[in-house]
């Protein structure tokens, strides 16, 4: 495939260079993508002809893609048809062989002359690919900063004293290199005494946006757009304002602004926390304040607030200084934590997780707004179709195979990364279990102790959820006691089945 692929791309080539003005830029750079490593862009060739986009998927091996014949690619909200497919079928299922990746290229209409960017969509609907902002130069000009924002940030006080105070909190945000028509929408996240609230954003088409929120006291908000995100404190009867430069993001080895910028109440203090990232709730949890001033007078509640405002406030200084990539920590082995001197810096805590693992998390958990809340009455009385039903979306999804080796149908990521997952997914009440049964006693036995045959013949299906994983255990005179069980397995004689 790739041979074919390379030679298709050499006779392209030579066509396209019949053409005139042609140019050719490696590896974008790109300022936002919903498409992850399914769809990337190894280059762009642009004729007076044709623009060529040359195209790296890398995907679950065996399972398919699709380029839709919709797409188009936008520049300055003019749009610019998909004409045909090198190596891939526009519009058919494109399936990734065993190793999961794949080569081929698409051709769009000619871009306009002296073109520096553009944006890639394969429609307008939620869920379809979208890729913002490919840039056709090299170079990365210093983008102009709205006012009010800069690298001087006057230093904040220490932040108020906490108090209960109905009122509202205006957010202003300025969302820099976004192309023009590259319209967006996002949504903020907070929590207040009566739980979880969102609010859906609308980026205009500078990249613009305004919203308001009525909080209580101080409180921590979440942004999100497609795959960048931020997080600061407001405060009520406060306005602040926040800055993202996607183009330092996109390129930090090429720019040398910084990537956030704030304005407004407590700017300093939020430039910090983006500075040493630290998601962490900032008020504990609504629940536990709220139980633990439940019996106590005013004075006593300002106080307790108050204290809890100034303990974050130096787990802020404190973490300036123990922050590590979680790569270079020293992994421990089994229960060596218990007879091990342990440093602090060495301890693997939420506040590190890294962008991917944060969208891995968010991913299990509209899993289980979309699949197992509305079902939980059924769930919750064991309708075992049901479980069956939920369990292999979720393998569908990908999320049964996160640990799991690339070779073998999974994603490959990290200890870290599966923990982290079971986390989330501990909140799935009965679905969880079998989730975790799966993923755990179901699967890993045979990727750990299985030969290749047997990993290739089940681990690449229990990945994929197109084989459920179970573990026998409870014996009439063991209960749960592994080690206590008598029931064994022997192979037959002639070595084809083993006999219980």
């Amino acid at each position: 495939m790739k041979k074919t692929f390379l030679l298709l791309c050499m006779l392209l080539t030579i066509a396209v260079t019949s053409a005139k003005d042609i140019k050719t830029v490696v590896n974008p750079s790109i300022m936002i993508s919903n498409a992850g490593t399914s769809l990337q862009f190894s280059k762009v060739i642009i004729s007076d002809t044709a623009t060529v986009i040359e195209c790296h998927s890398k995907f679950r091996p065996k399972n398919w893609i699709r380029i839709s014949k919709d797409s188009f690619l936008e520049v300055d909200g003019k749009k610019y048809s998909i004409k045909r497919g090198i190596g891939i079928n526009i519009g058919e299922l494109f399936w990734l062989p065993e190793s999961g990746e794949a080569d081929f290229a698409v051709v769009f209409e000619p871009l306009p002359k002296n073109t520096k960017m553009f944006n890639f969509k394969e429609g307008e609907n939620n869920g379809d690919w979208k890729i913002y902002g490919v840039s056709l130069t090299s170079k990365i000009d210093k983008i102009k900063l709205p006012d009010g924002f800069g690298d001087n940030i006057k230093s904040d006080d220490k932040m108020p004293a906490p108090q209960f105070k109905n009122g509202t909190a205006k957010i202003r945000g300025y969302i820099l290199g976004l192309p023009r028509g590259g319209k967006i929408e996002g949504k903020i996240s907070y929590n207040d005494l009566k739980g979880r609230n969102e609010v859906i954003i609308h980026l205009d088409d500078t990249g613009y946006f305004e919203t308001s929120i009525n909080i209580l006291s101080s409180t921590l908000v979440y942004l999100a757009f497609e795959n960048r995100s931020a997080f600061f404190i407001v405060f009520p009867d406060t306005e602040s304002s926040i800055c993202m430069n996607l183009p330092a993001m996109a390129n930090p080895s090429k720019s040398k602004q910084k990537h956030y910028y704030f304005d407004g109440y407590m700017a300093a203090f939020n430039q910090d926390l983006m500075n040493y990232p630290l998601f962490f709730n900032i008020m504990k949890s609504y629940s536990d304040i709220e139980n633990k001033i439940r019996n106590l007078d005013i004075d006593a509640s300002f106080k307790y607030l108050y204290e809890i405002s100034n303990k974050n406030i130096e787990i802020i200084d404190k973490s300036k200084l123990l922050i590590r990539n979680m790569e270079n920590k020293k992994l421990l082995k089994s229960g060596e934590f218990l007879v091990s001197e342990v440093e602090a810096a060495d301890v693997f805590i939420p506040e590190e997780f890294n962008e991917e693992q944060k969208m891995i998390a968010q991913t299990c958990s509209d899993f289980l707004e979309a699949e197992v809340y509305p079902n939980l009455v059924q769930v919750e009385k064991s309708d075992r179709e049901l479980m069956k039903s939920i369990l292999k979306k979720s393998g569908e999804l990908g999320l049964m195979g996160i640990s799991i080796p690339e070779e073998f149908g999974g994603f490959g990521q990290s200890f870290v990364t599966q923990m982290l997952v079971a986390e989330t997914t501990g909140a799935g009440y009965s679905f969880s279990v079998a989730y975790m049964a799966h993923c755990g006693i179901g699967t890993l036995p045979i990727m750990y102790y299985g030969n290749k045959d047997q990993r290739e013949r089940y681990v690449t299906k229990l990945a994929t959820g197109e084989f459920l994983g179970a573990y026998c255990l409870t014996e009439p005179g063991a209960g749960s006691d592994a080690n206590s069980g008598k029931t064994n397995a022997r192979l037959s004689e002639d070595g084809n089945y083993y006999i219980l």
